[in-house]
């Protein structure tokens, strides 16, 4: 006889209700969970999964397809911010030239259209002397600059500038490919000066940038004898436009000789250190057999002439310059002769 059957009809009945009641949590468990996989594969065949292992290519796909259209709204985001940067850079500068202008207006009646010319050229020289290419093409600066080299042509015909002043914005309208206006600059400057040795080297050279073939031979001409009889007001000057009219013609052998008459003269005293140099250069532009061997020689005998120079001399700097462009065409002939030498040992090797 088991223990159940000595137990009350009421006592058994209350120990079945005790076991159902510790059933129910499970069963709502399970209840829950066949409720969850119903739905979850509603779910999934909303999304045209066949099987659990599908999921992981739906979400790497979904993946892929977002990414692009996330990636394209945040590049357009970044150019609409890049464009209002633009913007209110461009807003600042034009509310700085519209304070100017302010500035300016209420004083127009005691300025001119020149006021303040040299500071205006001087900016466009400093900004072509830069060498910014992308800023000298920019049409919008490169109208402003050229409005102001005129500007400073036709003020000449009132007032007197410095010949150094005058070539320097001559030779930056060549810079911009404005040979006429280079030679309106130095002729304007030449029919006041015509004695003044700069501006008739620079009036001269500007004749070979744009003058016929007659013209261009006499300038050529007038400029070699200039460089024979050096002046000694300003000499780097009138040695830098003759180079100028060598390099355009590509007569650097008519510059050497012209050079070499004023440093065997015994006539001229003055014989700066900037002519050797200038020498040295043209000799390395037309390498001829035997050039580069000259031009070692005369870049150093105007090394030693450089070394007695006073430092104040008016062609230093010039000499300076001129001096490194020097050393650095020795320095890639030297890298040329490493590399032939190396080149000559390879063939030599591969020969064996």
């Amino acid at each position: 006889m088991s223990k159940e059957d000595g137990l009350s009809l009421e006592e058994r009945f209350h120990q079945l209700e005790i076991e159902i009641a510790e059933r129910r949590p499970v069963e709502k468990l399970i209840q829950i969970f066949i409720y969850f996989l119903a739905g979850l594969s509603v779910v999934i065949g909303l999304f045209g999964i066949k099987q659990f292992s599908d999921i992981d290519t739906v979400i790497s796909s979904e993946v892929k397809m977002q990414f692009p259209r996330d990636q394209q709204k945040y590049l357009e985001y970044k150019k609409l911010i890049e464009d209002a940067e633009t913007l209110n850079a461009r807003h600042k500068e034009l509310f700085g030239k519209y304070e100017l202008a302010l500035k300016t207006f209420a004083h127009l009646d005691k300025v001119t259209d020149d006021f303040d010319l040299e500071g205006k050229v001087s900016r466009v020289m400093e900004t072509a002397e830069d060498g910014d290419s992308k800023l000298l093409k920019d049409e919008s600066w490169r109208l402003q600059a050229v409005a102001t080299l005129r500007l400073l042509a036709e003020a000449q015909k009132k007032r007197n500038f410095q010949s150094d002043f005058i070539l320097n914005a001559a030779q930056t309208a060549s810079r911009l490919q404005q040979n006429a206006l280079a030679y309106d600059l130095m002729q304007v400057a030449y029919t006041k000066r015509p004695n003044d040795a700069p501006i008739q080297a620079g009036r001269l050279s500007a004749i070979v940038e744009i003058g016929d073939e007659k013209e261009v031979k006499d300038a050529f001409g007038s400029l070699m004898n200039m460089v024979v009889n050096l002046d000694a007001n300003s000499p780097h000057i009138v040695l830098s436009e003759a180079w100028n009219a060598a390099e355009h013609l590509r007569r650097y052998d008519a510059l050497v000789a012209a050079i070499d008459k004023l440093l065997k003269s015994d006539q001229r005293q003055l014989k700066p250190s900037y002519a050797y140099f200038i020498k040295a250069f043209a000799l390395t532009r037309a390498s001829r057999p035997g050039d580069l061997a000259i031009a070692r020689s005369t870049m150093e005998e105007g090394l030693a002439l450089l070394s007695k120079e006073s430092p104040n001399a008016i062609w230093y700097d010039a000499s300076v310059r001129e001096l490194r462009k020097c050393l650095r065409v020795f320095g890639e002939v030297k890298q040329q002769s490493k590399l032939r030498q190396l080149s000559s040992l390879v063939s030599s090797l591969e020969s064996q």
